[in-house]
């Protein structure tokens, strides 16, 4: 199995808890995580980066609403899967806990390698994405934009535009734009690179 469930944690003082000791429930390995507004496509991201086709399953947004933990046996790395931010459709009570969850984690790893930025190619970075880029710097988290859907920007001139835009987005933040990956699930754009990073993050 190239992916195998270690635990899914819906509360605050859970994740505290847990990740109080580096050893995460028997699994020391490098940590990263992958977060990104709902539906932006990390369910199908995480799928196609791990050739997988169930082990991250979404069906509609707002599906993940816990921290959930996987470990990648073929890389020897933990995946930790966050809840997706800027859902409008849940509750006001259920997004302030996912908020809560992900503001947890984020805090509290400090076996976190990296964290990956899921952001729809198509409108993105959205004030939200901005936001959350803002607080991984402050808390000197290291992070890696990811511009999903790449596939659905389908003319020339489009993604040229979108590709000037987000790098200028990302070069007011003080994010360098080379570090970028335009990705596709369904095409397998981005992927090597997702995995190429991850390696070189671990050797």
């Amino acid at each position: 199995m190239a992916v195998q469930f270690i635990t899914g944690l819906g509360q605050e003082d859970q994740l505290v808890k847990l990740l109080a000791n580096d050893n995460l429930l028997g699994h020391n390995e490098p940590r990263f995580a992958f977060l990104g507004r709902s539906n932006v496509g990390k369910s199908s991201l995480l799928n196609a980066l791990t050739r997988t086709k169930s082990a991250f399953v979404s069906k509609k947004p707002g599906h993940t609403r816990e921290v959930n933990f996987f470990l990648w046996e073929d890389m020897k790395v933990v995946l930790a899967d966050l809840p997706g931010y800027g859902f409008a459709k849940a509750t006001k009570q259920a997004r302030n806990q996912w908020s809560q969850n992900i503001d947890a984690y984020l805090r509290n790893d400090k076996g976190l390698n990296l964290a990956f930025i899921l952001l729809d190619a198509r409108h993105g970075p959205t004030d939200l994405d901005l936001e959350l880029f803002s607080y991984l710097s402050k808390l000197k988290i290291p992070m890696c934009p990811i511009m999903t859907k790449n596939d659905k920007l389908k003319t020339q001139k489009l993604r040229h535009q979108r590709k000037q835009f987000v790098k200028a987005a990302f070069e007011e933040m003080g994010v360098n734009p080379e570090a970028i990956i335009w990705s596709s699930s369904e095409k397998g754009h981005g992927i090597n690179q997702i995995k190429s990073l991850i390696r070189e993050r671990i050797s």
